[in-house]
């Protein structure tokens, strides 16, 4: 039962709900008393506890402990950690950060605080010494970059988040500190260790293997950012942490400062109320234009360029194209394209692929359906539209093999997500007969660019235990698709004609795809007079330089 409930606290506060931690942890000091060795299970309770608070001062400060409790609790916790000899490194980052937050609030540090900080540090291994030291306020990129540059790659990408979990904690804290210190160079190197490390990628050959991190040298995200923003897209980077917001662009012209977003523009309570409905709820009917403006009003940012490609860090699961510039929603105004890291933008930069011009489209109609049927009627919506453009058009159960070989590929179909935790489940007909996910994924690995008209199919969250990224769009990167445009949201089925019209044209006048993608946009906006569900439901991850 306390190894069931230890993993359970754990993660609880990694999925955000430090308030259902809290109750656990009564239940838990029941059973520790009756565990044999009861002082060191008591100090992990206590540590789990903090941990919790901790978190919930990022999610309901007024609930929280004040630091000044936290900081007495976390210098307990210290003293009954060396006195039974428990693991010292979780409490010893604790201290740490707490003294950080006292002399920043302008609190009282006790006097013993750092005498225990030293007792503790003395007790690490070298290598941990150095996560400690990372830990800190005023953070180093060459300290973390010493520890996130070591750690070896996975054999699965699945398991690369969970190794570099701890180290993505220390990236909010570099960002912070880059901000006060105005260093462009630490920033960057916080934001590319938030974002997804070991995605698959072609490259320059003709396997798909994990992009090669850039992780090694403080500096290397930052030469990356300048270099692809000479392509003539800015880099815009998000980092987060419980303060606010901060952003830095890098453009043709170098590096700009970065800064910290007013708690007026980009409010971290409002980002959590938003999650809790959106953006499934964009696809409810009911939601007017004002309710929908309104969703993210304090999610917001001061500026942007016109176009750009967000490294977003912790606010994947928000579509830029609904987070507000001054008063208005930016998709409508800016062409944002997204993507999972610097390492692999890089990497899919240098693929040597090229593309043939090929092109094939699959919606797949249930046997025994009816004309009437949502995929049915979107067939007869798409089926001029393609012919006009000479793709083919398969309506078969499984995925066609023609789509194995087609360049672009384009895929009509039902997307569902899971109840508990919303996260994107899989793709089915107008039956509710689920295609096999796996096969889709292995047979697009030759493609270099997806559409998929799939409700929530461009939807991103996080693992609440890993940090990981979920969703068909970032599972097709990492089996080697370039780019993916895909709903964030639930779609109807007669936006798909004028888009994939928009699209196509700019597409086959050798525009890259984020030019086409923003002019298929711009399309359904025209088509719908300014519809926001969508003209603005449809967003590009990875690739935005890739053309026909």
């Amino acid at each position: 039962m306390w190894e069931e409930q230890s993993v359970l606290l754990r993660i609880l506060r990694d999925a955000h709900m430090p308030e259902i931690s809290l109750k656990i942890i009564n239940r838990l000091r029941a059973v520790c008393a009756k565990v044999a060795g009861a002082p060191a299970y008591s100090s992990r309770l206590d540590t789990l506890e903090l941990h919790a608070q901790l978190r919930l001062r990022q999610t309901d400060a007024e609930k929280a402990w004040p630091t000044e409790r936290l900081l007495a609790s976390t210098i307990a916790n210290a003293k009954s950690v060396l006195d039974v000899g428990d693991e010292e490194l979780p409490s010893a980052i604790m201290l740490r950060q707490l003294i950080d937050r006292a002399e920043l609030e302008g609190k009282e540090v006790p006097p013993d605080a750092q005498e225990l900080l030293g007792r503790l540090y003395e007790r690490l291994a070298p290598p941990l010494k150095a996560l400690v030291d990372a830990a800190g306020r005023q953070a180093d990129a060459a300290a973390v970059a010493a520890i996130a540059g070591s750690i070896g790659a996975a054999r699965y990408n699945d398991d690369v988040s969970y190794d570099l979990r701890l180290v993505r904690t220390m990236a909010t804290r570099l960002a912070r500190s880059s901000v006060e210190k105005v260093d462009p160079e630490g920033f960057a190197y916080a934001v590319e260790l938030q974002g997804a490390q070991g995605v698959g990628v072609h490259g320059e050959g003709p396997e798909v293997k994990p992009a090669a991190r850039l992780l090694a040298k403080p500096g290397d995200p930052l030469e990356a950012a300048l270099e692809i923003a000479k392509l003539g897209v800015p880099i815009v980077g998000f980092a987060l942490d419980d303060r606010g917001l901060m952003t830095m662009t890098v453009d043709e012209n170098g590096a700009n400062e970065p800064l910290a977003v007013d708690s007026g523009t980009f409010n971290p309570g409002r980002l959590r109320d938003w999650g809790r409905s959106f953006p499934y709820r964009y696809a409810d009917e009911k939601l007017n234009e004002d309710e929908f403006r309104a969703a993210t009003v304090g999610i917001g940012l001061p500026e942007l360029p016109c176009r750009s490609i967000v490294l977003s860090g912790e606010l994947a699961a928000v579509p830029p194209n609904v987070m507000t510039i001054g008063w208005n929603l930016a998709g409508l105004t800016h062409t944002i394209a997204t993507a999972p890291s610097l390492s692999w933008l890089k990497a899919s930069l240098a693929s040597s692929r090229r593309g043939d011009g090929s092109a094939a489209a699959w919606i797949p109609i249930a046997s025994g359906g009816s004309d009437t049927d949502t995929l049915s009627l979107m067939v007869e919506e798409v089926r001029g539209v393609l012919e006009g453009a000479s793709i083919p058009l398969h309506t078969q159960a499984s995925p066609p093999i023609p789509l194995a070989t087609a360049d672009l590929a384009i895929i009509g179909a039902h997307g569902g997500l899971a109840q508990g935790n919303r996260f994107f489940r899989g793709l089915s007909d107008d039956r509710h007969q689920p295609a096999d996910l796996r096969q889709l994924v292995d047979v697009l690995t030759t493609s270099r660019v997806a559409l998929l008209f799939v409700c929530s199919g461009g939807r991103l969250d996080q693992n609440p235990e890993s940090g990981g990224l979920v969703g068909i769009a970032h599972h097709l990167l990492d089996k080697g698709v370039d780019a993916v445009v895909a709903p964030s949201w639930p779609i109807p089925f007669t936006m798909v004609r004028p888009w994939l019209k928009g699209f196509l044209e700019t597409w086959e006048a050798g525009a890259p795809v984020i030019d086409a993608y923003a002019a298929a946009n711009k399309t359904v906006s025209d088509a719908t007079s300014s519809n926001l569900p969508r003209s603005l439901a449809m967003s590009l991850y990875g690739n935005p330089f890739v053309t026909r």
